[in-house]
């Protein structure tokens, strides 16, 4: 039996194409050169109002935990809140309301508050968590 030694043996050469990395480097800088000045052109719909001014007066509308409402220390019904903020911002467009909630209050309950507040076109809304009630 013959004995192969290692010089014998082919040797493995490998070899990096260069030619197909250099092809996806210059693919991406092409995109990346389309798509910057088109990303800069696109505006948002929700971009706010550099010249909006900070509310005249401020309600404060308390959530309790089982969901009771009171606005400015009145109780109300969910059917009365929208009618009151209405009637509240046609006396002061430019009013703000600070909405106490509790610390457990459910995500979805708190967007329902806040989709009732659009749509009494609440412009200044700030949303703070009641920590009185916290142990």
């Amino acid at each position: 039996m013959k004995r192969v030694s290692s010089r014998q043996l082919p040797g493995l050469l490998a070899e990096v194409q260069l030619t197909p990395l250099v092809d996806l480097v210059l693919v991406l800088l092409l995109v990346v050169l389309v798509l910057v000045p088109v990303l800069r052109e696109v505006k948002h719909e929700d971009s706010r109002d550099t010249t909006a001014q900070a509310p005249s007066s401020t309600i404060e509308l308390s959530v309790a935990a089982d969901l009771k409402l009171s606005l400015g220390g009145k109780n109300l019904d969910d059917s009365e809140l929208i009618a009151e903020l209405k009637n509240c911002v046609a006396a002061d467009p430019n009013l703000g309301l600070l909405v106490r909630v509790p610390p457990e209050l459910k995500t979805p309950a708190l967007l329902e508050i806040m989709n009732a507040l659009r749509s009494a076109n609440i412009r200044h809304t700030a949303v703070t968590t009641d920590t009185a009630t916290q142990p």
